[in-house]
């Protein structure tokens, strides 16, 4: 798999869904025993919408998830446009 993203609305995030969507993600690298590669990234820009960025093991581990928040595939983000959400500081190297 490759890179994935999540688009939270800004109704969604009133709703807190960005903290339930990481705590969804941080259970299942949990489960995984925290390996390395598995990782989140958010979005800088400032706007009514969060981008979720899933790097390609999490995207893998967890398909259903994602497709719950009817995720859908893109490219690498860039460091200028994502900062790391769950995972190691090194996974910060997956990005464009």
């Amino acid at each position: 798999m490759g890179w994935y993203k999540i688009e939270l609305s800004a109704h969604q995030m009133a709703n807190n869904e960005t903290a339930k969507l990481q705590s969804s993600f941080d259970n299942h690298w949990k489960a995984l025993g925290h390996p390395k590669g598995f990782a989140l990234f958010r979005s800088k820009r400032s706007g009514d919408t969060v981008i979720i960025y899933i790097s390609p093991l999490a995207a893998s581990e967890c398909e259903l998830l994602i497709r719950s928040y009817n995720g859908s595939f893109c490219d690498p983000p860039s460091s200028d446009e994502a900062g790391l959400l769950l995972g190691f500081e090194d996974d910060k190297a997956l990005l464009a």
